[in-house]
């Protein structure tokens, strides 16, 4: 009998990173986030996380027509190698592009919220009901771009932000190659957000401050992705910040989180620890609670072209940094 250990596969998936503007500031913050709370069957069970689902193979497409022509046009974007970062990890789509994930995170959202910003906006009176749309799109992906081209609409990717990108450690029963995505949706289009009631229980609208706070409180749960880039995202008071040239130029490292590096510690890619320079440190604070890993103190200094993120953080010091 072989001794070889079964390598899980990773499967490429996509988060929106919503972010809605307020007429006045909360806690200094010129908007909000959205998460969404899944279900306890659902991946992610009870945590809130940024609505968001797997790729499909229509996304690398972008559209739902058979003509091979449009299928080329919709593919011939740069490629992102998916499994770059994780040598000998099978992938069920391969080498997807960088549009592909962005088109998935619009698609996902919409599934899971409702909302969906598009040029023009689509005329859901046309189509029968938002709610219809969605239960359509669950069914099939290419329900979602029939729609959009039904109502000649385009999603806004140019508008989109590549933010984050996280790989689900080896021990983990699932796993995902989650690419995150700043987008700015206006407030009056967030509106009509509304949980499925299936795999989405609540949606909700926090400051970066705010939902760190509720997670302290422990009135919501959020693994360390999320959680990473609340406090990442809780550096930019502005939301016009958060769409500056300097963020949407910075290289996106894929995280791969590794707990067998320090005792009580989950180490990330650019660590002292993890192939960085001395004194580079990229980590947090972890608690295992049975299987689960609760993260706590994020500490991030000197990691290149990143800011510094304090280990000794609370939500209230964190906007100082």
């Amino acid at each position: 009998m072989s001794t070889q250990k079964i390598v899980k596969a990773i499967r490429p998936s996509a988060c929106l990173i919503i972010v809605s503007p307020l007429a006045k500031r909360v806690q200094g913050y010129d908007y909000r986030i959205v998460l969404v709370r899944r279900n306890d069957k659902a991946s992610f069970a009870s945590a809130g996380v940024f609505p968001g689902g797997l790729l499909e193979p229509i996304d690398k497409v972008g559209t739902s027509s058979s003509d091979p022509a449009a299928q080329m046009v919709g593919a011939s974007t740069t490629a992102v190698d998916a499994a770059s970062l994780a040598p000998n990890q099978p992938n069920s789509i391969d080498n997807p592009s960088l549009e592909a994930f962005k088109r998935c995170a619009f698609r996902e959202t919409f599934e899971e919220t409702g909302i969906l910003h598009t040029t023009p906006p689509i005329d859901f009176s046309k189509s029968g009901s938002r709610k219809q749309a969605r239960q359509r799109a669950n069914k099939s992906a290419t329900e979602f771009y029939k729609m959009l081209e039904q109502g000649k609409a385009a999603l806004p990717l140019n508008d989109v932000v590549y933010f984050s990108r996280w790989i689900t450690p080896v021990m983990l029963p699932k796993r995902f190659d989650a690419h995150f995505f700043l987008h700015e949706v206006p407030s009056a289009q967030t509106l009509p957000a509304r949980q499925d009631n299936s795999e989405t229980l609540e949606i909700s609208h926090f400051t970066p401050d705010e939902a760190i706070a509720a997670y302290r409180a422990g009135k919501i749960i959020l693994f360390l992705p999320q959680l990473y880039i609340l406090h990442d995202l809780a550096l930019f008071k502005n939301r016009k910040d958060l769409f500056s040239a300097d963020v949407r130029s910075r290289k996106v490292e894929a995280f791969l989180p590794d707990m067998s590096k320090q005792k009580g510690y989950v180490v990330l890619p650019g660590d002292e620890l993890s192939g960085g320079e001395p004194g580079t440190l990229n980590r947090v604070a972890v608690e295992k609670i049975g299987d689960v890993i609760k993260p706590s103190l994020i500490t991030r200094k000197n990691y290149p072209g990143l800011p510094n993120l304090d280990g000794k953080q609370t939500a209230e010091s964190i906007a100082k940094l």
